[in-house]
């Protein structure tokens, strides 16, 4: 190209590597962002705990994540609402159970409230071959989830075990 009396020179030497240089580094940078996450790491974020008490409906309500040994999917979160007029507790989850793949969410799941005062609320039930008791630890703003194995007299349940989260 001629502009008047001056040409337009070729990049030298150090223009050119360093624009070599830039598109290689923005290459690699971009394929980075394409791939996928590694099936271990879900990078899932879900709530923040939560504690609410409404005294003026006798509710409490509790969200959080369910952690401890006997946890199958550690990539959870769990709500907890129990009413005192109603005298059950009702819970409900939703968890990962593999990279990018979250089960849609069940119908709640009642507990039956056995004692309710100013220092705790515990609710209890029995599925196949164990008795779940829920304690809300009312001043500590804590829950306690423990499986206790029962019916091992029955061939389906020989092997069940106790579990506390």
């Amino acid at each position: 190209m001629i502009w008047g009396d001056r040409q337009m020179k070729r990049p030298g030497i150090p223009a050119t590597l360093w624009f070599l240089a830039f598109a290689g580094v923005s290459y690699l940078y971009i394929e980075q962002l394409r791939k996928p996450e590694p099936s271990g790491n879900n990078n899932i974020i879900f709530g923040e705990k939560f504690y609410y008490e409404n005294p003026d409906e006798d509710a409490v309500y509790v969200t959080g994540t369910m952690s401890g040994s006997g946890i199958a999917y550690p990539d959870n979160t769990v709500g907890l609402t129990c009413y005192r007029d109603r005298n059950y507790c009702s819970y409900t989850s939703v968890y990962a159970i593999g990279a990018n793949h979250i089960v849609r969410i069940d119908p709640p799941s009642e507990y039956d409230i056995v004692k309710w005062d100013g220092d705790e609320i515990i609710a209890e039930d029995q599925f196949n071959c164990q008795k779940i008791t829920i304690t809300i630890a009312r001043k500590a703003r804590q829950v306690a989830w423990v499986g206790e194995p029962i019916n091992q007299t029955e061939a389906s349940c020989v092997n069940a075990t106790a579990e506390m989260v």
